[in-house]
């Protein structure tokens, strides 16, 4: 179940990723921003990469795609773990909870996404939603750990959808070049 499930979001994935940002529909004109955000932030998970002395190396944003402990993140944040043999890496959730990484799923840099799994049950996880097209000008609210400060969240805007794939992008400002975090 856990495999058609992965293959299932991999084949939507292209519909719904974007360069910035993964969206996660939830419609504002039903729920007020804020309830949507202690909502979803449940399953927004900041990641930790640590070289063998344990020192850490980076962070990242990530969130929970299935109950049993699926993450989603970008390529570009896991690929010091996978560049370096010896370090490790571990989750920590909204609640502190911590979980190391059980089994990289599989991950494609030219997208820049990535599908691992953590120990777990009963996981919260994000409403993604398909067949969503994003729309110029609509606002928008993302929930990320940029530079390791844990469930930030910010607003905007999408400014523009481009290509084939419905790539958009938006006007948060970025500390360092792309990411996504779960918008909303």
């Amino acid at each position: 179940m856990l495999k058609n499930r992965t293959i299932q979001f991999l084949k939507i994935l292209p519909k719904t990723l974007s360069i910035l940002s993964l969206f996660l529909i939830v419609s504002i004109a039903h729920a007020k921003v804020p309830d949507i955000v202690v909502n979803q932030k449940k399953a927004v998970i900041t990641i930790y990469i640590n070289d063998k002395e344990g020192n850490q190396i980076t962070t990242g944003t990530g969130f929970i795609i299935d109950k049993n402990g699926v993450i989603a993140t970008n390529y570009h944040v896991i690929e010091k773990w996978l560049e370096a043999l010896e370090s490790t890496l571990f989750i920590r959730m909204e609640n502190g909870a911590y979980f190391p990484i059980e089994e990289l799923i599989n991950y494609d840099e030219d997208n820049d996404v990535a599908l691992f799994k953590v120990e777990g049950k009963e996981l919260p996880t994000v409403k993604i939603v398909t067949g969503y097209k994003p729309k110029q000008g609509e606002s928008i609210v993302v929930i990320g750990s940029p530079m390791g400060l844990e469930t930030t969240v910010s607003d905007g805007i999408i400014s523009n959808v481009r290509g084939k794939r419905g790539l958009h992008s938006d006007n948060r400002p970025c500390l360092n070049g792309k990411q996504w975090k779960p918008c909303i």
